[in-house]
Parts: C-alpha cells; sequence; structure tokens
C-alpha cells in the first residue's frame, strides 16, 4: 500500500502560480501536482475555483498573499 501524502496548504501565492503556468499551456496536472506536493483534484479545484481567488488577490496586499492560505473572509465584523 502506498504511503499518504502528508496534508499540505499552499498560500494564496503559490495557488495563483499553479493556475498562471496552467494558463501558459504547462496543463500537466501530474507534473504540477508533485512539484507542490498536492492532489491532481486540489488543482482542479484551483482552477475553477479561480475567479474568487484572483477577486480576493486582487483586493489584498502582496504581504497577505505570501502569508493567508486561504480566501475565506472572517465572519466577525470590526467596527
Amino acid at each position: 500500500m502506498a504511503s499518504k501524502r502528508k496534508h499540505s496548504t499552499l498560500t494564496l501565492k503559490d495557488k495563483l502560480e499553479v493556475i498562471k503556468r496552467l494558463d501558459k499551456g504547462e496543463g500537466v496536472t501530474k507534473k504540477l501536482a508533485t512539484e507542490f506536493n498536492v492532489g491532481k483534484a486540489t488543482i482542479c479545484d484551483w482552477r475553477k475555483n479561480r475567479r474568487k481567488l484572483e477577486q480576493y488577490c486582487a483586493n489584498s496586499s502582496g504581504e497577505t498573499l505570501e502569508n493567508r492560505q486561504t480566501a475565506k473572509q472572517s465572519h466577525t465584523i470590526k467596527s
């Protein structure tokens, strides 16, 4: 039985990098999945949710992209 891959969460910057490489024609999802240590389905999900990722990143600062891993907004409202 094959060993399980360790859980890893990439930053938004890394996710956008994968999407850009797919746009350039580097369509071999398996190669990218191995390189970034994620599953092929994960990369397909990023591609499917690309609009949401791009919109969130456009409204965020560069420092946020390097540290943040998800595009979810907080539920608390600052007054």
